[in-house]
């Protein structure tokens, strides 16, 4: 015979002692299940679950109505898998075009790509642009040039990390007599306490509808390498990456948990910032006759990052229709942050290879680094 366990837990997700209320549960080892959760183990045709009874403000327009709320939930008897309501099946799409050639004077390659992966988890979802270009040209014999770049552009909504406070979190801890919805298709929860103080999964993901990050990134390097004296190589490159992003949150008020949220805030956050590697090196490579091969390489580095984030929010928001909803749109005041950083690397470095006959071999390296992470 299944058995039916109810769990009460903390906000840290511990189990805490709790005594089941008869007027869910019953008495007895076989608990009797209530046909509703609000009002606390009403009956079917009772007058209290009258839906002319029913009064839920869920953005809180009018706080003078907070104490008028009256919730009708009916108990979900067989039980609500809090996993599958938030992990659906998603299709993932990617598209490629790309055109390539070359000869003995060089080669060449060009890309487009689209990239659209729905997550799993609803309100999920990464899409993603890219262009990309490769190239090599002998300019000479002993002079080759070439160049490795690309340029995305990224959009994905704002989640949550998967901590106690996510869907994924409170999936585990919501209690599956509560239903999803209560009887006027509002969000059902934790409210009144009896069945502890999780969230619904399913609202926290839905709430996420319209906060969404964009991206975008230049990135890759060019590079020349001179043959000279034989046996002599030097090469350098120039590397890096430019990127800058923008996000934006809504954060929904709640009224369907044991613990809930009255006000609302928007959220915006930029970022921007580039670094660059510039790398040179001399290498002597010389085989004696066949029995002594003997290759050195003498290089410098030098790294340089800078990066910069502003963040606002404000609160108060009457419309939370997205494409109203600015910072300049609140009824209170806002709250703003910045920061910046920076690093630097630079970087000698040195390295013997030497083989006897292709059988014997030995090979060492000496590096010095100087870090701005270092006084």
């Amino acid at each position: 015979m299944a058995q039916l366990k109810f769990n009460a837990l903390s906000n840290s997700g511990t189990p805490v002692n709790s005594t089941r209320p008869d007027a869910l549960y019953g008495s007895g080892a076989s608990p009797v299940l209530p046909d509703y959760i609000n009002p606390t183990g009403a009956k079917e045709g009772d007058p209290s679950v009258d839906p002319s009874l029913y009064y839920v403000n869920p953005n809180y327009t009018n706080t003078s109505d907070l104490n008028k709320f009256y919730r009708i939930v009916r108990a979900n008897k067989a039980g609500t898998d809090w996993y599958h309501e938030i992990f659906k099946a998603a299709p993932i799409q990617s598209h490629n075009l790309a055109v390539s050639g070359g000869s003995e004077r060089g080669r060449y390659l060009i890309s487009l790509n689209y990239f659209n992966q729905q997550g799993t988890l609803i309100n999920t979802y990464l899409k993603r642009y890219t262009v990309r270009s490769n190239s090599q040209f002998n300019i000479s014999k002993s002079i080759r040039v070439g160049e490795n770049l690309a340029y995305s552009v990224t959009q994905n909504p704002r989640i949550s990390p998967e901590t106690e406070g996510s869907a994924i979190g409170m999936a585990f801890r919501e209690q599956p007599l509560i239903p999803v919805y209560d009887i006027k298709g509002n969000y059902a929860g934790t409210f009144g306490g009896q069945l502890g103080n999780a969230t619904n999964p399913v609202a926290v993901q839905r709430r996420t509808a319209d906060n969404n990050s964009y991206g975008n990134r230049l990135f890759g390097n060019v590079y020349a390498d001179i043959d000279f004296l034989r046996d002599f190589t030097f090469h350098t490159s120039y590397g890096g990456e430019s990127y800058a992003g923008f996000s934006r949150a809504f954060a929904y008020p709640t009224y369907e948990n044991a613990e809930n949220t009255t006000s609302n805030t928007y959220t915006e956050t930029s970022n921007y910032g580039y670094n660059w590697t510039f790398t040179n090196t001399l290498t002597y490579k010389h085989n004696f006759n066949n029995i002594h091969s003997l290759q050195v390489l003498l290089g410098a580095e030098a790294y340089d990052a800078r990066g910069y984030n502003n963040s606002a929010s404000s609160q108060g928001y009457f419309s939370f229709d997205p494409n109203f909803t600015t910072l300049n749109s609140s009824t209170t005041g806002q709250t703003h942050s910045s920061s910046r950083s920076t690093e630097g690397l630079w970087s000698q470095f040195a390295r013997l290879d030497y083989s006897y006959k292709d059988r014997y071999l030995l090979s060492g390296t000496v590096r010095r680094d100087g870090s701005s992470k270092f006084s």
